[in-house]
């Protein structure tokens, strides 16, 4: 890569962290005038959260755009460098910027859903596989934060035995990873 290639990966790379900082469900607390959603509820800026403190509605919108801000990063590293490097490092940098929002000083949700968005451009059937075990689990279980746990495990074998490239096994390791930090209080 020269110079031109390295600053241009690195503008995208911010791009994305702006991309992920973007709190949809902080502006959705805001909107209907519920307050401030990390003092509210579980204090999670995310979907889940939004459901809770403004209602089922806006909490999928808020859900389905948090997907859309992973997607939308790892897709740029398609199409902008048609590379599964570029598509990790985006999606990474949009996942950072959600759990440590530069909007609301550096605080923000826990991430699964914005990880979601960068597994669907990864492998959108396998996407959907793993979107409808986790919501079994989550009826068995009663618990969201347990299933999203058990199935951020058991991805990285999934994609690593589906033959997946290693930047997309890798990345579903630092998936699994944040998703594990972000949810140590409901492990424990």
């Amino acid at each position: 890569m020269n110079y031109i290639e390295i600053s241009r990966f690195i503008i995208f790379t911010f791009i994305s962290y702006l991309i992920g900082s973007i709190p949809f469900a902080w502006l959705a607390a805001k909107t209907f005038k519920k307050g401030d959603i990390r003092k509210k509820g579980t204090g999670n800026v995310g979907g889940g959260n939004t459901m809770l403190v403004v209602g089922k509605i806006v909490g999928v919108v808020v859900l389905i755009l948090d997907i859309c801000k992973g997607a939308s990063a790892a897709w740029l590293g398609l199409y902008f460098f048609n590379s599964t490097l570029a598509l990790m490092i985006f999606g990474i940098a949009s996942i950072i910027g959600h759990c440590n929002s530069i909007f609301l000083k550096f605080s923000g949700g826990k991430g699964v859903s914005t990880i979601l968005g960068v597994y669907a451009v990864i492998d959108f059937k396998l996407f959907l596989l793993i979107y409808f075990i986790w919501a079994a689990l989550v009826l068995i279980t009663k618990y969201s934060s347990i299933s999203t746990f058990v199935m951020s495990i058991i991805y990285p074998f999934v994609l690593a035995y589906l033959g997946k490239d290693f930047y997309h096994v890798l990345f579903s390791i630092l998936a699994a990873i944040i998703i594990t930090i972000n949810h140590r209080d409901n492990i424990a």
